[in-house]
């Protein structure tokens, strides 16, 4: 089986996300430029919320470490090359992903009972001996997740409480928990939970490091910024939130910058009679003669098949409106009479001029889910 392969976008019948790593490096200076106090743990899991891990962890070479969620994410950044130090936030499950932490130089974070109890196993009781020099190797550096409130992963004061002996026999580099509300500003768990998160501490060294600023905490609550932040969507240019608030907050040479545009080929135009119906379901109808363009993209690249009818696109910088039903590869667009478009056009779907936060809210949901939702059917151009 032989491929056609061309230089030339409009010969590719293929969405393509246009990965800005330039506007990434410049998110993630925002996010320092708001805590000129701390260090920065750039959150770069789910693939680089679906931007790339790779490109996006060499391009955040100034964070002082990287984060992502499983032990299997981290592994493929080691192998890859990278060495910069990266904290698993979901810490490891078992006993062989706490082997692989051990193995290549991973830090987990510990937010529960089973694994305070096999660390205890491995590192205090029976304390780890490298096998060629016979030394005790250096305990592995964790940090302990406490639940502050958003009852998800952590410590709660009561487990706390049973636990701190133990705890405090761990070679602890930070503590660290996680924000449930903080895009909403005035919301009033987020006291309540800089509140508990202080108090816990008290439990722990006196210059034990500490982390609660997720991304919409980083923009607009200054008390959480403590010795860390922790920003992730906002390195991708979104508030992560529907309303936008905390990109709102910023000021405008502050603004973030989008990390990706996405679009798709156009691969027919059509005239349709006024009456006529298009698509899955029939469920929009010409009220007069129009011409459609019917667009490479659908739900099995990611773009979601909720997206309702008038949700925005760009067609020559132009903004035009979706119809009919999201197809698994295909979708439709109504142009206007003027517009001139031909096949191999490409539609931009979010990104410059276009903010991915505007389109999530057309679909009820946020820019974490049309980031990391894109499969691998769209092809990433990455450009600095």
């Amino acid at each position: 089986m032989s491929l056609l392969t061309t230089d030339s976008p409009h010969e590719i019948n293929q969405p393509i996300a246009r990965i800005h790593l330039a506007n990434i490096l410049h998110n993630f200076r925002i996010a320092q430029s708001l805590a000129p106090q701390s260090k920065t743990m750039a959150v770069i899991k789910a693939d680089g919320y679906g931007h790339g891990v790779l490109a996006i962890a060499n391009t955040l070479e100034e964070a002082d470490n990287l984060a992502v969620a499983r032990v299997y994410e981290a592994v493929e950044l080691r192998q890859a090359g990278c060495t910069k130090p990266i904290v698993v936030l979901e810490g490891f499950l078992g006993l062989q992903e706490y082997k692989l932490c051990r193995q290549h130089k991973l830090v987990p974070v510990v937010h529960c009972t089973e694994q305070l109890e096999l660390l205890v196993e491995h590192e205090v009781n029976s304390p780890q001996v490298d096998q060629q020099s016979d030394q005790t190797l250096r305990p592995i550096p964790v940090w302990i997740k406490l639940d502050s409130g958003m009852h998800r992963l952590g410590f709660d004061e009561q487990q706390l409480a049973r636990s701190i002996v133990k705890l405090n026999q761990l070679n602890i580099i930070g503590v660290m928990s996680h924000m449930a509300n903080a895009d909403a500003q005035s919301h009033p768990l987020n006291q309540i939970q800089l509140n508990l998160f202080n108090s816990m501490l008290s439990n722990f060294a006196e210059n034990t490091q500490q982390a609660l600023a997720n991304s919409a905490a980083t923009m607009q609550m200054q008390a959480s910024h403590l010795q860390w932040i922790r920003p992730g969507i906002m390195l991708y240019g979104s508030s992560g939130s529907v309303n936008g608030s905390a990109v709102s907050a910023l000021e405008n040479e502050q603004q973030l910058l989008p990390g990706m545009t996405l679009s798709a080929p156009v691969i027919s135009t059509r005239q349709i009679q006024a009456g006529e119906q298009i698509g899955y379901g029939s469920i929009w109808r010409a009220e007069i003669d129009c011409r459609i363009a019917v667009v490479g993209l659908g739900y099995g690249d990611g773009y979601p098949r909720e997206m309702p009818q008038g949700t925005p696109v760009l067609v020559n910088g132009q903004r035009r409106g979706l119809v009919g039903r999201i197809s698994m590869d295909l979708l439709y667009v109504l142009l206007e009479p003027d517009d001139q478009v031909e096949l191999g056009t490409h539609i931009q779907f979010w990104g410059n001029d276009l903010p991915i936060d505007e389109i999530a809210a057309h679909a009820g949901t946020i820019a974490y889910t049309l980031m990391t939702g894109l499969t691998g059917r769209v092809k990433r151009i990455y450009q600095n």
